[in-house]
């Protein structure tokens, strides 16, 4: 802030503000949110890398359910609703639902929150020998990493606009895995800003190999990023045979 006299500036007045206490409350929450992101396993891989240090996608691991799930938004706020999310996610399977009904329950809790311009899509379900059954809510469709292919997948509409129904038996995809490695991911993959524009599924599908980790499907999306920053959160993932 200058300091004038007679339109002269004289010197000037400098604040400074101490940020190390708000630097070690933002670390914990980073560290809290990564403790969340599962270990490996023989069969699944998993890949978090949020656009800053708190994101808003999210892994769900609670065997046999597995998924993922991509909230809108980005930061603290969303990171702080994919907290709520696993939570209301833990209750409602406790209660062992059918899979059809995931959409319509999680729907219903989140409501009681009453949050305003939040939604998520996600692929949620459950693994059980080899075999993975899952309801699509307005997600990417999956890609079968193996034979370089997109899975068709019957979806319904994300959850947090309040149009999730009742539904029934026929919204439930099925995937073998004898049939390859099955990829999830959020739409911060497709989406990157490559320097001929926009990834997409189809770009996505062109780099990638049958012997892909996620790790690996992640180093090749970073050469052709138009920029160093990284725009979106990315999350994978990765079903082995």
């Amino acid at each position: 802030m200058p300091i004038k006299k007679d339109n002269e500036v004289l010197g000037a007045i400098e604040l400074f503000t101490d940020a190390e206490k708000m630097d070690a409350d933002m670390s914990l929450a980073i560290r809290i949110q990564e403790s969340f992101v599962p270990q490996n396993t023989e069969n699944i891989e998993f890949f978090y890398r949020p656009s800053t240090g708190l994101g808003g996608d999210m892994i769900y691991y609670n065997p046999p359910w597995v998924g993922i799930i991509d909230i809108s938004g980005h930061g603290i706020a969303a990171a702080l609703v994919s907290m709520l999310v696993r939570t209301t996610l833990d209750t409602i399977i406790a209660f062992d639902p059918p899979l059809q009904g995931l959409p319509f329950l999680l729907e219903n809790e989140l409501k009681k929150f009453s949050f305003q311009n939040i939604y998520l899509t996600g692929v949620i379900g459950q693994l059980s020998e080899g075999v993975y059954r899952f309801v699509n809510m307005g997600h990417p469709s999956p890609i079968n990493v193996t034979k370089k292919t997109l899975i068709e997948t019957k979806n319904v509409i994300p959850v947090g606009f309040g149009f999730s129904e009742e539904y029934d038996e026929s919204i439930i995809n099925t995937y073998n895995l004898s049939d390859g490695n099955l990829l999830l991911y959020t739409d911060g993959l497709t989406e990157m800003k490559t320097k001929s524009g926009m990834l997409t599924t189809q770009g996505l599908l062109d780099i990638i190999s049958p012997s892909d980790t996620t790790s690996t499907i992640y180093l090749k999306t970073l050469h052709l990023r138009a920029s160093v920053l990284q725009e979106d959160d990315i999350t994978m993932v990765l079903f082995k045979k």
